[in-house]
């Protein structure tokens, strides 16, 4: 007997007392063995006694361990932020319907919760997308108007020297490219 098969097949039982599993349960959680490996293992821990076996009308294998005195009993699963109560095989079949109601419940909220924040996201960044296109249209504007109203301004006096055309070139050009930069931002800022 496989130590590690015959460990794994174990702590998925242990994972569900005081349940009964299934054989099919068993072998969809060990998954990297051979179904004949599950078959035999469950086969000797049931003769060693470890483990019981039952078989529903349908004649599909259930087990479960044969000692569960002192075992933790996990009562709750988690599904996100929810805790969702175990249907345990030794609760009252009375009580069951309404654990079964309430994880349905918890569930139904869940997926709201999780639907609305999903929208939330996509708008959001939906958002940002059309803010960075119209910040990269805003800023092509801007530069081709710059160019194409500081084109015929540009002094070509040769007599002026070089900083002082720059500079008379700057405080013509200099108003249209802050009404331009305040245009870009208050663009972002509104589609954003």
């Amino acid at each position: 007997m496989d130590p590690d098969l015959r460990n794994d097949i174990l702590m998925v039982l242990l994972a569900r007392v005081p349940n009964w599993v299934s054989e099919q349960t068993v072998r969809s959680r060990v998954g990297h063995a051979a179904a004949a490996d599950v078959d035999a293992v469950l086969a000797e821990l049931c003769t060693a006694g470890h483990l019981e076996r039952e078989a529903d009308p349908g004649g599909d294998p259930y087990y479960r361990l044969t000692r569960r005195d002192g075992l933790p009993i996990r009562r709750t699963i988690r599904v996100g932020d929810s805790e969702i109560p175990r249907l345990l095989a030794d609760s009252s079949p009375r009580f069951l319907p309404e654990h079964f109601n309430d994880a349905v419940e918890q569930l139904a909220e869940l997926s709201t919760t999780l639907e609305q924040r999903f929208r939330r996201v996509v708008a959001e960044e939906q958002r940002r997308y059309w803010a960075n296109i119209v910040g990269i249209f805003s800023v092509l504007v801007s530069v081709l108007a710059l160019i194409l109203t500081g084109l015929p301004k540009i002094l070509s006096d040769p007599a002026l020297p070089f900083w002082s055309a720059v500079l008379v070139n700057l405080s013509q050009l200099l108003p249209l490219a802050v009404a331009l930069i305040l245009l870009v931002l208050v663009l972002r800022w509104v589609v954003r």
